[in-house]
């Protein structure tokens, strides 16, 4: 087993039983050290929009978990990693995959290109590759959670299941890119 600590959720690997099981992280010492800072400096806006702040922040893992969950069962599209349960976002499990072990920018920019940029909506999932993996050779997303990668995932995923190579080098492209600029000067 293995633990990997994300943004809002921590992750637990569990490779015995081939699944992944996601926890949200509850920040409450976070929250309350922010909040009554702010109390005793007298910097609140407003108690209702200072409050929604706060629950949002601190509940935003399992609200990325029961999101990720319903966008799979209502999509099931085969370049997400299959969420198979949530219990109402308090954990998910997930299947397990094979680790991406591409570079970083080597995804990105691949990504970038197969989807004409649109994965700018949201950097946060696709800039990764720690948040992709490979599952019976095919290449597929972990963390779909956010508004933004949901809306890629629709527009662009079907031609990221179709056209991402795990063999892709952006060092590569640029020496292609750098020889056809070189042969049009010529």
């Amino acid at each position: 087993m293995r633990l990997v600590w994300g943004t809002t959720r921590i992750v637990l690997i569990i490779p015995v039983i081939g699944i992944v099981l996601k926890l949200p992280v509850l920040e409450i010492a976070r929250v309350s050290k922010v909040f009554f800072r702010n109390l005793f400096r007298g910097k609140f806006r407003s108690i209702s929009i200072e409050m929604h702040e706060y629950w949002g922040f601190l509940f935003s893992g399992i609200i990325a978990n029961w999101s990720e969950y319903r966008f799979y069962q209502r999509t099931r599209h085969t370049f997400l990693q299959p969420t198979y349960f949530s219990l109402f976002g308090l954990f998910n499990i997930q299947k397990l995959g094979n680790a991406c072990n591409m570079k970083t920018l080597d995804v990105w920019c691949q990504l970038v290109d197969i989807t004409s940029k649109a994965v700018w909506a949201d950097p946060h999932c696709f800039d990764e590759a720690d948040n992709f993996c490979f599952d019976n050779k095919q290449f597929k997303m972990l963390d779909y959670a956010s508004e933004g990668a949901q809306k890629v995932v629709l527009s662009h995923g079907d031609k990221i299941v179709q056209f991402f190579n795990p063999n892709y080098s952006w060092e590569e492209e640029k020496k292609k890119l750098k020889e056809m600029r070189e042969q049009r000067i010529d």
